[in-house]
């Protein structure tokens, strides 16, 4: 599968100008009602997207081409769902895979060093997604009519109004997401010292509060 296979995205945008004072549905006859809640809108944009596919990697390299090689599926894959710091949370179950065995070949191996002697038999983009995320951008306005040439809008937005993380998910290189460094313990194949395996090392994107003012003629 591709790259960019996201299985799911959602994007909205809207704008949405309360209906009250002059012009429109609720004009009403109180000038301070008017004044007070005419003139205000509210916008924003809603995002929301699922995770990409992940090629798991290991290494050596065999064919010493500089590329890092896939690893062995020695399980099923199972979704474990955790995102945060810990040995313990992993996005997936880190035990499903391990780095293809070695072994001497006399034939090639003459210095009698053990080896990898061929790929892994997991593939491309397999069923191994990283983690989506999900952002509401959000904007409260406000006109203020001072004359007949001066308009002043107050301004109020609210970036990830929500607060949700977006996690990170490191690929292709030491202590990704991905790759399975291997000389791990017996139960974690994969996990070797300071390894970050089948976990989310970071998250970024927290919410930004921005107060402006807009003088418009």
């Amino acid at each position: 599968m591709a790259d960019i296979d996201r299985r799911q995205i959602f994007r909205m945008g809207y704008v949405w100008e309360i209906p009250v004072g002059a012009g429109h549905k609720l004009s009403g006859h109180n000038a301070i009602g008017r004044a007070v809640l005419g003139g205000w809108q509210l916008n924003g944009v809603w995002s929301t997207v699922t995770g990409a596919p992940t090629t798991v990697f290991g290494s050596p390299d065999f064919r010493s081409s500089g590329n890092h090689q896939t690893v062995d599926l020695v399980g099923p894959i199972k979704k474990l769902g955790c995102l945060g710091p810990g040995d313990n949370c992993h996005w997936y179950d880190p035990t499903s895979f391990a780095p293809v065995p070695t072994f001497v070949d006399p034939a090639v191996d003459l210095d009698g060093v053990a080896r990898q002697h061929r790929f892994g038999n997991t593939g491309r983009n397999i069923a191994v997604y990283g983690p989506g995320h999900s952002n509401l951008d959000l904007g409260l306005f406000k006109h203020f009519k001072l004359t007949e040439r001066f308009d002043m809008q107050f301004r109020a937005e609210g970036l990830n109004f929500l607060n949700h993380p977006t996690w990170t998910w490191t690929t292709d290189e030491w202590g990704a997401s991905n790759f399975c460094w291997g000389g791990g313990p017996t139960g974690n194949p994969c996990g070797g010292s300071g390894s970050t395996f089948m976990q989310s090392p970071g998250a970024s994107g927290h919410r930004v509060i921005r107060l402006g003012l807009r003088l418009a003629f």
